[in-house]
């Protein structure tokens, strides 16, 4: 258990009109009750979760370029998530995680905005003789884009692929230098993730992109 309290960020009044955003302190009491299971092949690991937050800061899109945050009130999430990694044999395993997740207004009962109802990820996983790579889809539930239960999202999911090799010479200076490869969103899926504002306009999925990252002990 935990009691958690932050502040507001000055960025909440950088608004059009400052007048119109009411805000205070964000507290939390945070509970959380979980267990893990480990053997030389299975690891496994399950908890569920309750947090009660005040004064908890939402926000109205009112254009793409027009946020108006405002006091919430109280809002209550709950859940449970579990994940689990399997080692297969020759350098492989299999990993998978996820959660059925709960964010709603105390007073209301609604569903909080960009609140998934359920996570999750599932793939495979590889790393010997130096050698890493993951091949990972990631899921992400429905939701509501914007206060109020409006602007419903659907699920989407994307899968990430990543390779990397890192280097075992005698020089001191390329020990453990490595290279790999990150791509992500591998099928360059463009459905919609969130809500814009400014009545119907939404964001998309960013199109497949490449990362090439060298590194190395100097």
């Amino acid at each position: 258990a935990a009691k958690g309290y932050l502040a507001p960020n000055l960025n909440l009044f950088y608004t059009a009109n400052p007048g119109a955003s009411s805000v205070s302190p964000q507290t939390t009491w945070n509970y959380q009750i979980g267990t893990a299971w480990q053997t030389h092949r299975l690891s496994l690991g399950a908890d569920v979760y309750y947090i009660d937050f005040s004064n908890k800061i939402g926000k109205r899109k009112l254009s793409p370029t027009d946020v108006q945050f405002y006091n919430q009130g109280g809002v209550v999430y709950k859940g449970f998530e579990a994940e689990a990694t399997y080692y297969v044999g020759n350098g492989w395993s299999v990993y998978g995680n996820g959660s059925i997740n709960s964010a709603k207004e105390k007073d209301s009962g609604q569903w909080i905005a960009n609140a998934p109802k359920s996570t999750g990820a599932a793939g495979v996983i590889y790393n010997r003789h130096g050698v890493y790579g993951s091949l990972i889809d990631k899921y992400i539930g429905s939701s509501y884009g914007d206060s109020g239960q409006t602007h419903p999202l659907s699920s989407y999911n994307t899968a990430d692929f990543s390779v990397g090799y890192t280097l075992r010479s005698p020089a001191a200076w390329l020990q453990q230098a490595r290279v790999s490869l990150q791509v992500h969103n591998l099928f360059n899926k463009r459905g919609i993730y969130a809500y814009a504002g400014g009545g119907d306009l939404y964001w998309t999925l960013p199109s497949r992109s490449y990362f090439l990252t060298l590194s190395a002990h100097i």
